[in-house]
Formats: structure tokens, C-alpha cells, sequence
């Protein structure tokens, strides 16, 4: 079985790196690829561009076990990332009977309704969102993702890996509190964030200059 984890990446960073390997584990994964979004709709990764948050990518993935750098988004830079689009490549290349999951934090999570076909991701796929313990999740919700929720959301392992879509689950205990927007901080006002990200994606970042002057490069 194979999850995907999509994302802007960043940068990428520890907490991304600890959701994979939990997933791994809990839902028994062959492996999880993590498809970097070229131009997301949601986000402004514009000062970094592709190139950059790629090859941190690589440089963060490159001794991890079962977990890869999946280019589906980026080999066409000129479209915008829309994931039910992605899903429905991976449909395609899968079939229709074997279980996918997509990952993501609960920050995207929160406004998954705003996204192009967003609620209809879950009939793609299995959606694991992982949560932090500093983010009130619940709380934000509007009426329509809680109801969404209550209607798919399982405890049940067992339900995502048997069937091949249709099931959420919130994965909310274990998962480091950090995020890239901290981080993209940190490094604005020159504080240490040594402990957040993988050594050589820090190099890189030091090597590059990124993130000196905040978001507007």
C-alpha cells in the first residue's frame, strides 16, 4: 500500500519526516511518496521556486527508508497543483481497488472545503490528517467539515487498509509540534532551527541564504 504526502514543503523539516514514518507503521505501508506542489493555489511558496524546495526535498528523504520524492506536480510547472487532479492521475495508474492514502496537516485539513473538489478527495482516497497538539482543530471547523468529519472519520486501522478510499482518520497523538511557518520565522530573526530540521536540508538553507528576509525573497 502506498500513501502520498503533498505539500509545499517549505521547507520540509522533522515533523513532516515523524508523520511518515507513523504512517508507515500504523497502516503497514510499502512506502510514502511525498509530491512537492509546484504552484499551490492555497499558498505563497513563490520566493523558494521549485528547484529549491526540491532539492531540499531530496536531500531530506535520501536516507529515509520507504519514503520518496514523487515529481507528478512539478513535471507540469505550468499548471496549477490541484490535488483531486493528482488523485485522479494516481486512480488511474493504481486502479480503483487497491487502497491509497493522502496525507496532510491539519492546517490544510482546515480548509480542505475551499480546495477544487476538496471534499470529493475522500472518494479518491483514504485521508490521514495529522494534527498538533497546539492547534485547536475542532474549534475552527465550520458546520460543513464537522459534519463531513463525523460522517467519514474512523479509529479503525482496519477500515483504511481493507477498503480502497472513503475513511478519515486523525492521526493526533505523537506528532512533533512544528511547522514551516515557525521555522520560515526563526530563520527571518536569525533564531536556531537546528532541532527542526533534517542537517541537510539546514546546510542547504545556510548555503543558499533562504528564508533571510522572510517570505517576500
Amino acid at each position: 500500500m502506498i500513501a502520498y504526502y503533498g505539500g509545499g514543503f517549505d521547507p520540509i523539516h522533522n515533523g513532516h519526516l515523524h508523520a511518515a514514518r507513523f504512517a508507515l507503521k500504523l497502516f503497514k505501508l510499502d512506502e510514502v511518496r511525498f509530491i512537492l506542489t509546484a504552484r499551490p493555489v492555497h499558498k505563497n511558496v513563490s520566493g523558494r521556486g521549485v528547484h529549491a524546495r526540491w532539492e531540499m526535498l531530496e536531500r531530506a528523504l535520501q536516507d529515509q527508508a520507504h519514503m520518496y520524492a514523487d515529481d507528478i506536480e512539478i513535471s507540469r510547472p505550468k499548471q496549477h497543483s490541484y490535488t483531486y487532479n493528482t488523485l485522479l492521475n494516481l486512480r488511474e495508474k493504481h486502479g480503483t481497488a487497491k487502497p491509497l492514502f493522502w496525507l496532510m496537516g491539519s492546517d490544510q485539513f482546515a480548509v480542505l472545503e475551499s480546495w477544487y473538489h476538496g471534499l470529493e478527495l475522500i472518494s479518491l482516497a483514504h485521508i490521514v490528517v495529522f494534527t498538533r497538539r497546539a492547534y485547536a482543530l475542532n474549534e475552527i471547523l465550520n458546520k460543513r467539515m464537522q459534519d463531513f468529519s463525523n460522517i467519514h472519520t474512523t479509529r479503525n486501522v482496519q477500515q483504511l487498509t481493507s477498503k480502497p478510499a472513503g475513511k478519515l482518520y486523525f492521526a493526533d497523538h505523537e506528532m512533533l509540534d512544528v511547522s514551516s511557518t515557525q521555522i520560515r520565522e526563526n530563520l527571518k530573526l536569525g533564531a536556531s532551527v537546528q532541532h527542526l530540521l533534517p542537517a541537510s536540508v539546514l546546510s542547504y538553507i545556510m548555503e543558499k541564504q533562504l528564508y533571510q528576509t522572510g517570505d517576500n525573497e
